[in-house]
């Protein structure tokens, strides 16, 4: 099956090396590659912002066909020589070709929203040359670093602004919580979370890499996280601040399964476990303490029931569940006050959900069983007896991010959500049959 999905693809990607990659020089390619992902750093940072939010978010199709112009740039200039057809792994693949043949195919019967027909065929064309590419490659801890370095960059940039608005009182509080410039206060930690994801693998790199660069890395990788960790409290979204606290302890996982492998706990790893631990604590604690954000009774199930706890997804998640179908429905002519119970949101707050409403229960299906093999493989490699690969280490963290996004938030299409967007491209390793058996 991969010869047959693969061969044009190769083909294709052959002839643009030939006739264009092969005529930069390599340096310039990976400059440019840098430049293109800070583009897209900056976009979800510009995206999300409240002048600008409420016209893209009716404007999905020009969004997801903006992300798919830069990644297929960045597949491009990734090339460094020719590339063959790879061994691909069957489990992930047929659940991966009929969620994009699915959303192709229901979204020509009826709407089913802006954006998600024209995924389906980013996943059945960008992000397969984006894996050939990568697979053929194999060092997938250089396109990585530049990911990470990129929204590092661009999150260091906005915190920076956002300081300064905070300092001078000219950005929106609304019920305690900031918004950072954004339409709402999740945003505002789901910029932080990303900022801390991105930093954590960084600072898990500069730790177990041999360079000159390693300590300058790590320092600023530490600030990143602080930086980050403040956006998310101020915010007080809960599900930013659970996927900070599971990412912290992931990457405490990997340093100290790798001190124990190599039958050597340095005081570099020692001192790095204190610090990355103390950073997160201390962040919570002097921003809480200072100014009063962590409005301790959005975590205080005690006084509140289900419904309220759960900021009214209980209910939405009912609606939905109540009205799935085989085929799913025209989301041109759906009545979101009475599915969603007057809240105001046009999504379920649940992957499967959402794709089961728009495309039906099948395509459902197949969204879950995609997220749910990935999954799998990403448990298989973080527990393997031999060492982790630095990419392993970004496909755990950012697998950590989606998951907890796509059960109780929005992460759906990839040029709306931080979440989607680093899963579709942590995956790439995933679908090597050898990914497992690699060792550092």
């Amino acid at each position: 099956m991969s010869k047959i999905v693969q061969s044009s693809y190769v083909a294709l990607m052959n002839c643009i090396y030939n006739r264009i990659t092969k005529r930069i020089p390599v340096i310039i390619r990976e400059k440019l590659i840098l430049v293109v992902l800070l583009i897209l750093a900056f976009y979800f940072i510009a995206f999300r912002s409240r002048d600008i939010y409420p016209t893209l978010l009716n404007e999905q199709d020009i969004c997801q066909f903006f992300g798919a112009c830069l990644l297929m740039i960045v597949a491009i200039l990734s090339m460094r020589e020719e590339i063959s057809i790879v061994p691909w792994r069957t489990s992930l693949m047929i659940p991966y070709l009929l969620f994009a043949l699915g959303l192709i195919a229901i979204g020509l019967m009826h709407p089913i929203g802006g954006g998600y027909g024209f995924f389906g065929l980013m996943l059945l064309s960008v992000y397969l040359c984006l894996y050939l590419v990568w697979n053929n490659r194999g060092d997938y801890e250089t396109l990585f670093d530049m990911i990470a370095l990129a929204f590092m960059i661009a999150g260091t940039v906005y915190f920076i602004w956002f300081a300064y608005a905070d300092y001078t009182d000219i950005e929106v509080i609304y019920e305690d919580r900031h918004q950072g410039g954004f339409y709402n206060a999740n945003f505002l930690s789901f910029a932080g979370i990303s900022l801390c994801c991105a930093a954590l693998y960084y600072f898990y790199r500069s730790l177990t890499k041999k360079s000159r660069k390693s300590i300058p890395a790590a320092i600023y990788s530490l600030i990143a996280i602080i930086m980050g960790s403040v956006l998310i409290i101020k915010g007080e979204s809960r599900s930013a601040i659970l996927i900070l606290a599971i990412n912290v302890l992931v990457v405490i996982f990997f340093l100290l399964k790798r001190a124990i492998i190599i039958n050597k706990t340095s005081k570099k790893i020692k001192w790095a476990i204190i610090i990355l631990v103390l950073i997160v604590l201390s962040a919570g604690l002097v921003v809480g303490s200072k100014y009063d954000v962590l409005s301790l009774f959005r975590f205080d199930f005690s006084n509140q029931d289900a419904e309220q706890f759960s900021s009214g997804r209980i209910h939405l998640w009912k609606g939905y569940a109540q009205n799935l179908t085989l085929l799913g429905h025209d989301m041109s002519s759906v009545d979101w006050n009475t599915l969603t119970g007057g809240m105001n949101t046009r999504h379920a707050h649940n992957n499967f959900l959402d794709y089961a409403y728009r495309s039906g229960i099948l395509v459902g299906i197949c969204c879950i069983a995609l997220q749910l093999v990935a999954g799998i493989i990403t448990l298989i490699c973080m527990f393997k007896k031999k060492i982790n690969r630095g990419y392993e280490v970004f496909v755990v963290i950012f697998s950590v991010q989606y998951l907890v996004l796509s059960m109780i938030d929005i992460a759906t299409l990839p040029m709306t959500n931080y979440g989607a967007f680093f899963f579709y491209i942590c995956i790439a390793p995933l679908f090597m049959t050898n990914c497992i058996k690699e060792e550092e």
